[in-house]
């Protein structure tokens, strides 16, 4: 009876030096938010550092898709509660911080909202009334060679702006252009861009310039930070290494995308598991292109340094999805080309027959050379073609839009190689392209039919490809 007693009484001491080491915490959740439209800030990390009882400690976590957050396990007492984001960082802006207290074995709660559009461009633009429609581009220039600010610089941004004539209900597409100079810092600040339009940036120091880089603002962001540099070694090569992996919408590896740098001699093909290397680069800011088909032509930013490798991975987005498709009927011979030709007398039509007469090209923008309403310039990968208008060809809209078997497609019409045209509709006006084709602000539209579109089902609506499929948003 004694050594059980004995045993009991062991037991129950040791329990109790246990049970005395479980921590006693409470619990904080809380919902990260943009004010208009009130949506997941995705991207946002939150910090909670207790400041009282010492020591000071800090813990950190991410929100999920729809903004939430949560700290399972925090000891008690007072915390200071910091939100993060990597366009706030950028931006030089921080939300307030929020003082909370955490008891033990209770749960607290916390929630952010986070700046609106509109309250974003007043804090960059201070004393300027930004209406809607209106949004701000901030950055800092340097030297790609010695990372040093560059100030006195100039940033020139241009757009293309679509007027349309209300006698003739004609469009014309304007180029605008607007610059400024970096200050004593390297930085700068375009205020009352377009929200909504595709913007071209360039950094220009003395002969210098840097590769122009396209971006957008939304008026629900209001603002993009941007940073731009520029080497003065303006040659097609250098030291530069940029690798990194392609993948598609839903993370799998890409091969076989063509990947290039615009201005460098190299480019790269990516392998079976999506990775690509790029070496021999020129330094300084660049645009990265990648193309594959069936999926919308990439085009993104890159930093590049002198003897430096950069990694930049990418995500591509199909065009089309065949297998939303539904098989009704075969058609003969380009149902769309003569659905179209049929229907709308305001585009320029060249058949099988008039593309077989103009004969053997290089190139497949020589093809358009003499129509009306469109003029060609350059050569390859640099050809563009722009749209003319007026009595006297003054008004010139430059990029037309290149749609290419029903999928809009933001390439050159040289990606397309002559041998595979079949047909070819152009429409120099934007307004009057099917409205399948035609985006908002664009200088025209030339859709390109290869002849491996005789061979697609036909859709129900008598128009190819479902309507959903047809169009990609713009970039």
């Amino acid at each position: 009876m004694r050594r059980g007693a004995l045993a009991l009484i062991a037991v129950s001491s040791l329990a109790s030096p246990l049970a005395a080491q479980s921590p006693i915490t409470g619990r904080l959740a809380g919902v990260v938010t943009q004010k208009a439209p009130a949506r997941a800030a995705t991207g946002a990390a939150v910090e909670a550092t207790r400041v009282n009882p010492e020591p000071v400690r800090t813990f950190r976590t991410t929100v999920d898709a729809k903004g939430r957050y949560q700290f399972d396990s925090l000891p008690p007492g007072a915390y200071e509660l910091h939100v993060t984001t990597a366009r706030f960082d950028s931006l030089g802006l921080y939300v307030p911080d929020r003082a909370v207290t955490i008891e033990a074995n209770r749960d607290a709660r916390a929630d952010f909202s986070l700046p609106s559009g509109e309250a974003m461009r007043s804090a960059m633009c201070p004393g300027l009334s930004l209406r809607e429609g209106q949004g701000v581009v901030v950055g800092r220039a340097r030297s790609a060679d010695t990372e040093h600010p560059l100030m006195g610089a100039t940033v020139v941004v241009s757009w293309t702006e679509l007027a349309v004539d209300r006698a003739t209900l004609k469009s014309n597409g304007e180029e605008r252009i607007a610059a400024v100079e970096t200050d004593d810092r390297g930085e700068f600040r375009l205020c009352g861009v377009p929200t909504g339009s595709l913007l071209s940036l360039q950094l220009q120091h003395g002969d210098d310039a840097s590769a122009e880089v396209k971006l957008a603002v939304s008026d629900d962001e209001g603002v993009v930070a941007r940073d731009l540099s520029l080497s003065a070694d303006a040659l097609a090569s250098g030291s530069a290494v940029l690798i990194g992996t392609v993948r598609g919408a839903n993370g799998q590896p890409l091969a076989n995308a063509e990947l290039r740098v615009v201005g460098a001699r190299t480019s790269a093909v990516s392998d079976e598991t999506g990775r690509y290397s790029l070496a021999a680069l020129p330094p300084g800011t660049r645009m990265l292109t990648v193309r594959r088909i069936g999926y919308e032509v990439l085009e993104t930013p890159v930093e590049l340094r002198a003897a430096q490798s950069v990694q930049r991975d990418v995500q591509m987005l199909r065009v089309v999805s065949l297998d939303s498709m539904r098989v009704v009927a075969l058609r003969s011979q380009l149902p769309d080309f003569e659905f179209d030709r049929k229907s709308n007398p305001f585009g320029i039509y060249l058949g099988p027959e008039e593309i077989e007469r103009r004969g053997k090209v290089s190139q497949t923008a020589d093809m358009l050379v003499g129509l009306a309403g469109v003029t060609v310039t350059g050569h390859g990968d640099n050809a563009r073609v722009s749209s003319v208008h007026g009595r006297t060809g003054t008004n010139k809209c430059v990029g037309m839009r290149v749609v290419v078997d029903g999928s809009i497609q933001s390439m050159s019409i040289n990606d397309v190689p002559p041998s595979a045209v079949a047909a070819i509709e152009v429409f120099p006006q934007g307004a009057f392209a099917p409205t399948q084709y035609s985006i908002r602000g664009s200088c025209g539209v030339v859709v390109v039919w290869t002849h491996a579109s005789r061979r697609r089902p036909a859709s129900p609506s008598g128009t190819g490809n479902a309507k959903g499929e047809k169009k990609s948003s713009p970039r």
